[in-house]
């Protein structure tokens, strides 16, 4: 099944997502219409508005190179008059989330959404965890407060 999401980035600037599912995995392929150069700055979390985590090396694409401990950059590549990136990820990773901001280096400029970055929620699996933690959890807006549950 593929979903597609668009994003309008600036005035003359949008961004298209398409998120396919595979029995393993899932394939997010970013289509941007700027066609100058341009990275995707980017890390995983659990959910959005907390801390990124650095992808593990497996998952970037060609290109991508380590920013810190908790992003990477991948250049997008024109193809078909559109700058593209495809990010696969594994249904098995700990993730729900990739956060980004977009790197202009020739304009030497950032767009990190005023601050607030970018996202796209991963369509992943429910995590093998008791209904009692997932009810916790949904309350909580996805906050963990234990990991293991125990019959009384």
């Amino acid at each position: 099944m593929i979903t597609t999401e668009e994003m309008i980035v600036s005035n003359d600037v949008r961004l298209k997502v398409d998120v396919e599912e595979a029995d393993d995995r899932i394939d997010l392929i970013l289509h941007m219409n700027y066609q100058g150069i341009c990275h995707l700055h980017w890390g995983l979390s659990r959910k959005i508005s907390t801390i990124w985590k650095l992808p593990p090396e497996p998952l970037w694409p060609a290109g991508s190179i380590a920013f810190d401990d908790k992003a990477i950059q991948t250049p997008f590549t024109l193809q078909d008059g559109e700058n593209r990136i495809k990010i696969s990820i594994n249904k098995s990773a700990d993730f729900g989330v990739i956060n980004f901001a977009f790197y202009y280096p020739d304009l030497d400029r950032w767009d990190n959404n005023h601050g607030k970055n970018y996202s796209i929620k991963l369509p992943m699996p429910d995590m093998d965890r008791p209904d009692t933690v997932k009810a916790l959890e949904k309350t909580l807006s996805g906050e963990v407060l234990f990991k293991e549950s125990f019959e009384i």
